[in-house]
C-alpha cells in the first residue's frame, strides 16, 4: 500500500492512517490532488520522477502542476494508472532499489515493457454513503447489534447505519458504521453473515432497482441470488419477492446543524421564548431539517414541536414561521470567506449572520455570514464501548441492549470543509486532523482546486451541486477515489475511462430517481 511518513512516500503491507489518502478533484480540469489523510501533505513529483509528500499550502501557493494527477482506468481490468500532469509520460509506480527494496517513484511509461505492471494500481475504497436498509414488508431495518451480529430492528439508531463502499463501478461492500470492521458476507449456500474481512468476493454486492421500482434488490456476487429477510432469518434467494425488496435512506434523515464558521456556534430555537439564538450546544434545539423546495431553494425547519421555519421579512428581521412561504425560502451558495452563504430568496441582500450569541440578517459580506452545514447522525455505541461501560458501571444487560445513546464525535470540526459542505479554494479545504479523522465527508465544490470527493458521505452532503437534495438525499459523489458527479465519459490511452465518469446508480439513497 502507498504510505506516507512526513515527507517520505513509500510502500508497505501495513494498514494504518498513513496508508489512507484523500482525493481532491478539480472539476474544471478533471485533475486530482492526492492528500495524505492524517496531514495536509500532498503527493508531488519532479522532473526526475522522485515522489514525495509536500505541504499542501506551499504547493498551492506555488501554483504549479507538480501535485496534479490523472486517474486512468485500464480497460477490462480493476487497475488504474496514476499519471503526473506536469510530466505526462510519468506514472506512479512501485520500483526496486539497488538493494532490492520496494520504493515509490514515477517512471516514464513510454519505456515500460508490456509485461511490466509495476505502474498498475488497485484503488481500495474506504468510504461511501451512510444509509439505513429498511424492509418495507417487515417495517424494520437491518442492524449490526452490540455483539456485531446481523439482525433486524425497528430502531433508527447507529447500529442500523451501514456504509455502502464502492469496490468498482458495479460492486459494493456493505459495512457496519458502528462496528466498522464488520462487513456483510454471503456464501453459495445462501447464508448471510457479518465478518471482519473486506476484500473477498463473498462481501461484494450489486444494488439494483426492483422490478416494480418500489425499492432496490441487493444481489450477492458469489451466488447471483438476492438478499432477503423472511421475518426470522437472513438468506439469499434466487427469486425476487417482498422479502427481498429494500428501501435505502440517508442515515442523517436530512437533519443538520447550522454552524457559524467564525464563532463555532450553532443556530438554536428556544420553543419557550419562540426565539432564535446561537449556542455551542448540539441538542434538539439546534437541529434543523433542510428541505429542497425546487429551483435551488431550501427551507430550514426546526425539529422542535410541530416545527417552525426560518424566515426573513422585508426589513431583514429573522424570525420563525408556522408555514413555508416565499419568506421562508433560502439560497445556499459559496461564501467568499469560506463555508456557505445563506441568503433570503425574496430579499436577496439579506444573509443569515451570527455575532456569536445572536442570529440576525445582515447586508454585509463578512465571515459573520459564513456557515457550515453539519449533518446530524444517529447515536451509536460499539461492542468495545458496551463492554467498557459494563465493566466500569455494572450496566445491566437490559440497559446495554437499549444503549445506542452515546454522544459520538462523527461530525468533523468546523473547518471550511467540514463534512458535506463547500469550500472556496484549496487553502479553505485544508481540514483539521480531527475533521479528517472523523471518517465522514462529502462534496466540496468551487474555487481553483474544487471538489473534495474523499471520505464517504453520510447521506446527502450539502454543498457544490445541492440539487441532489431534491429526491431525499444521498451523497453527491461516491467519495474515496473518484468523483461520480455528472461528467462525459472519456477514453484514455489504456482503453479504459477516467474517474470522472458519471454513474447512474448513485447516490444509493436517491434510488427513486434512478433511470
Amino acid at each position: 500500500l502507498l504510505s506516507c511518513n512526513k515527507t517520505t512516500v513509500s510502500v508497505t503491507s501495513k494498514q494504518s492512517d498513513r496508508e489512507k489518502w484523500l482525493l481532491i478533484h478539480d472539476a474544471a480540469s478533471g485533475f486530482y490532488t492526492i492528500m495524505q489523510r492524517g496531514s495536509s501533505r500532498v503527493l508531488v513529483t519532479d522532473a526526475n520522477g522522485t515522489v514525495c509528500a509536500d505541504d499542501a499550502h506551499i504547493v498551492h501557493n506555488q501554483n504549479n502542476t507538480c501535485s496534479s494527477w490523472k486517474l486512468e482506468q485500464i480497460a477490462q481490468s480493476p487497475f488504474y494508472v496514476i499519471r503526473s500532469v506536469a510530466h505526462n509520460d510519468y506514472c506512479l509506480s512501485e520500483t526496486l532499489t539497488k538493494d532490492s527494496k520496494a520504493s515509490v517513484r514515477c517512471i516514464d511509461i513510454s519505456d515500460v515493457k508490456l509485461d511490466e505492471k509495476f505502474h498498475h494500481i488497485i484503488v481500495h475504497y474506504l468510504s461511501g454513503e451512510l444509509c439505513f436498509f429498511s424492509s418495507p414488508k417487515h417495517k424494520t431495518r437491518m442492524s449490526c447489534n452490540h455483539e456485531g451480529m446481523l439482525s433486524m430492528s425497528p430502531n433508527w439508531k447507529g447500529w442500523e447505519v451501514f456504509r455502502i463502499v464502492k469496490c468498482d463501478n458495479q460492486h459494493v461492500r456493505i459495512i457496519s458504521w458502528t462496528h466498522n470492521t464488520q462487513v456483510l458476507h454471503s456464501d453459495r449456500d445462501g447464508n448471510v453473515f457479518m465478518r471482519q474481512e473486506q476484500f473477498s468476493d463473498s462481501c461484494k454486492w450489486i444494488i439494483e432497482l426492483a422490478n416494480a421500482r418500489d425499492g432496490v434488490v441487493i444481489k450477492s456476487t458469489v451466488s447471483g441470488h438476492y438478499l432477503c429477510f423472511d421475518g426470522k432469518m437472513f438468506s439469499t434467494h434466487d427469486c425476487i419477492d417482498r422479502n427481498s425488496v429494500w428501501d435505502i435512506s440517508s442515515a442523517h434523515q436530512q437533519k443538520y446543524y447550522l454552524s457559524s464558521v467564525k464563532h463555532k456556534t450553532r443556530v438554536s430555537f428556544n420553543p419557550k421564548k419562540n426565539g432564535l439564538f446561537c449556542t455551542v450546544n448540539k441538542g434538539d434545539w439546534e437541529v434543523w431539517e433542510v428541505q429542497q423546495r425546487g429551483s435551488g431553494l431550501f427551507s430550514f425547519k426546526s425539529i422542535i414541536g410541530e416545527g417552525k421555519y426560518l424566515s426573513c421579512d422585508s426589513k431583514g428581521t429573522i424570525k420563525l414561521s408556522d408555514e413555508a412561504g416565499d419568506n421562508e425560502l433560502w439560497n445556499i451558495r459559496n461564501s467568499p470567506h469560506g463555508g456557505l452563504l445563506i441568503s433570503s430568496k425574496n430579499y436577496v441582500k439579506y444573509h443569515v449572520a451570527c455575532d456569536g450569541k445572536s442570529v440576525y440578517c445582515s447586508k454585509d459580506s463578512s465571515s459573520q455570514e459564513s456557515w457550515v452545514i453539519e449533518y446530524v447522525m444517529p447515536p451509536t455505541i460499539s461492542r468495545a464501548e458496551v463492554i467498557g461501560y459494563s465493566v466500569a458501571a455494572a450496566v445491566s444487560l437490559v440497559s446495554i441492549i437499549a444503549m445506542p445513546f452515546a454522544v459520538m464525535g462523527v461530525v468533523g470540526a468546523m473547518g471550511f470543509t467540514s463534512a458535506g459542505i463547500t469550500a472556496g479554494s484549496m487553502g479553505a479545504s485544508m481540514m483539521s486532523a480531527e475533521a479528517i479523522a472523523s471518517g465522514v465527508g462529502g462534496v466540496a465544490a468551487g474555487g481553483t482546486v474544487a471538489t473534495l470527493q474523499s471520505i464517504g458521505a453520510a447521506g446527502l452532503g450539502l454543498g457544490g451541486t445541492l440539487a441532489a437534495m431534491g429526491a431525499g438525499g444521498g451523497v453527491v459523489g461516491a467519495a474515496a477515489f473518484g468523483s461520480v458527479a455528472a461528467a462525459n465519459k472519456q477514453k484514455n490511452k489504456f482503453g479504459g475511462s477516467s474517474e470522472t465518469v458519471s454513474e447512474t446508480s448513485r447516490p444509493f439513497c436517491d434510488w427513486q430517481s434512478w433511470a
